[in-house]
């Protein structure tokens, strides 16, 4: 059983270019989590450069969203 749950967290989590980022961009905007709480997720679930590459692929997507509704 632990192989089969393995095999699932391989699948859907383990490369972070396959992740859906808006499950990561709902955590920042919920008012009880924020940003800090995303981080602190990807620090612990992977090793400290994907945790980084998935940071910073959340932050440029937020502000790819963002950007349209910029009046600067």
């Amino acid at each position: 059983m632990a192989f089969e749950m393995k095999e699932k967290w391989d699948k859907y989590w383990a490369n972070i270019n396959n992740i859906n980022l808006f499950l990561f961009i709902a955590l920042v905007l919920d008012p009880r989590k924020k940003w800090g709480y995303m981080e602190w997720i990807a620090h612990e679930a992977y090793e400290k450069e994907k945790a980084n590459l998935l940071c910073l692929n959340v932050e440029v997507t937020i502000r790819s969203l963002f950007e349209p509704y910029d009046e600067s």
